[in-house]
Formats: structure tokens, C-alpha cells, sequence
């Protein structure tokens, strides 16, 4: 099994990202934001988690562990960030199962596996682990960025190993 490099991985985000764009704004807002903080799904759709900091970011507390996270407004797609700063509700209207069916349609390598299980939305999370790794951040503190009680759990998200099962 030959890993899939980051660049790669980060090609193809942006690339779904892109074609969704036009296609559904508001799941292309769902996707950019989890793409850009690697938050899990559950966090960036359930937005009575977030509050509004004042001072140009968002705290969300998260569901796995209540941690709370901080957000800079930057880190979020601008629909994402007008329908929370408007305190519009509800503002992804779709189940879990429609935006995984998005996913699929408009992912470009759909048949991504990590330890031999597929991995779908969770890809932005290991993304932006691996991105920060990259970019020179300490385990410790990709641990807190990504609001896991273990360092171990940050770890698996840092050092795995994703790749395509459709060319092996």
C-alpha cells in the first residue's frame, strides 16, 4: 500500500471543495470550514455549540470531549461565518446521510481507506493534522488544536497513513 502524499490529499479537497461550490453553497460552507479547522462534523454542524468571542473568533464546544475550541472568524467560508454572526438558525439544512452522499459525489478519490476502514468527512480532520505536523507544530499542540484528551489519539490523526484503495 503506497501512502497518498499530502499535497495529493490537499489537491484533492480542494478540488471537491471547488466543484461543490456551485453545485450547494451551503455544504460547500460545511466542508470548507471542517477543511480549514479540522473540526469533526458533528461539531461544525451543530452550530448552538458555537459562541460568538467579540473579538473575531467563535468558541465551539465540542461533542466527543466538551472541549472548547477557539475559531478565528478567518479559519471559516464566508456563509459560514454570516449565517453564525447573524445568529441564523439552523443553518445546515441537511442530514448527516445527504451531506455524506455529497461527499461521495463530488469527492475525487472516493475510495480513500485508513487502517483499512474508508474514510469519508473524518479526511479533513487527518488533513489538518498532517498540515500543521508540516508546518513545523509540536505534537502537544496539535493534541490541544484538535481538542483530543490523549496525545495518542492526536497521533493517529498525525501519523496515519491514508490511502486509495482503488489502485492497489
Amino acid at each position: 500500500m503506497q501512502p497518498v502524499p499530502l499535497a495529493t490529499l490537499q489537491q484533492y479537497c480542494d478540488q471537491m471543495l471547488s466543484s461543490l461550490r456551485p453545485f450547494d453553497a451551503v455544504a460547500h460552507a460545511l466542508y470548507h470550514t471542517m477543511r480549514n479547522t479540522g473540526l469533526r462534523f458533528e461539531d461544525c454542524y451543530n452550530t448552538d455549540r458555537w459562541r460568538d468571542n467579540g473579538n473575531s473568533t467563535f468558541s465551539v464546544a465540542t461533542a466527543k470531549h466538551s472541549n472548547t475550541r477557539t475559531i478565528p472568524y478567518s479559519l471559516l467560508s464566508p456563509l459560514h461565518l454570516q449565517r453564525l454572526t447573524n445568529n441564523t438558525p439552523h443553518v445546515f439544512p441537511y442530514s448527516y446521510t445527504q451531506y455524506l452522499r455529497y461527499y461521495a459525489r463530488f469527492f475525487p478519490a472516493p475510495r480513500l481507506m485508513c487502517r483499512h476502514k474508508p474514510i469519508k468527512t473524518h479526511l479533513f480532520r487527518h488533513l489538518k493534522a498532517k498540515e500543521l505536523k508540516a508546518s513545523g507544530v509540536n505534537d502537544a499542540n496539535i493534541q490541544a488544536y484538535l481538542g483530543e484528551r490523549q496525545l495518542s489519539s492526536a497521533q493517529q490523526y498525525i501519523y496515519s497513513t491514508i490511502y486509495d484503495a482503488a489502485i492497489l
